[in-house]
């Protein structure tokens, strides 16, 4: 995760040569200082659909950008999981390429983002105990269980910018972190198979993600 930070902040170097075009271009299109946006992608994700809120701040100058975004877990679709309580947050920093190289109203980037979620549900599962070639003894547990998972990516994507309508895609890669904070989840081992946290990855794992957003230009400066 260093290597993946450190390639972001050498991009973040190398592309203030872009400061440069606002001093030696006059002629610029107004460009946003502040967008809200929401995150369609994660609305139709087929395994647990979140609705996230986001506002894009370009407070000093048009090729970087800060995003603050937060939301929650709708259902667990790819289980009969009971959603209790959810909440997810997301902070960005963004690079842009301030011309349009990818066709009229297109601007490509680069960002380096950190999420956290936070997940209790409410489920019925079978532990089990001093499990080294099979169990000592097993245990029933049903209770609100709570999980939280880390994440760190690096973004490239395009934003798409028509009048005041913000569009944009974008692809993630990066290293997430998932633990389940109950220590009976730490003490015994989940025997049953197919069930959520019997599917999901403890510890460190890779971490791939793809957003579609829709928003609105609240603010804008001009050239």
């Amino acid at each position: 995760m260093r290597r993946l930070f450190g390639l972001f902040f050498g991009i973040f170097i190398s592309v203030q040569v872009f400061a440069q075009y606002d001093s030696i271009r006059a002629n610029r299109k107004p460009y946003p200082l502040l967008n809200a946006k929401i995150d369609l992608a994660n609305i139709m994700n087929p395994e647990d659909p979140s609705f996230l809120f986001s506002l894009e701040f370009l407070p000093f100058v048009r090729w970087m950008s800060i995003s603050q975004e937060i939301g929650f877990v709708s259902d667990i679709r790819s289980h009969d999981v009971k959603v209790v309580e959810s909440l997810k947050y997301r902070g960005e920093v963004r690079l842009y390429v301030t011309e349009e190289l990818l066709g009229p109203n297109l601007y490509f980037y680069i960002g380096g983002d950190y999420q956290y979620r936070g997940l209790t549900i409410y489920e019925q599962y079978i532990l089990g105990y001093e499990c080294e070639g099979g169990c000592v003894y097993y245990q029933k547990y049903e209770e609100n269980i709570p999980t939280e998972r880390h994440s760190y990516q690096l973004r490239f994507g395009t934003q798409a910018r028509i009048n005041r309508m913000v569009i944009e895609w974008d692809l993630g890669l990066g290293e997430s972190y998932f633990r389940i904070n109950d220590p009976m989840f730490e003490e015994g081992t989940i025997v049953e198979q197919n069930r959520y946290l019997s599917e999901s990855i403890k510890g460190k794992n890779l971490f791939c993600t793809f957003r579609a957003k829709i928003g609105y230009t609240l603010f804008q400066k001009g050239n």
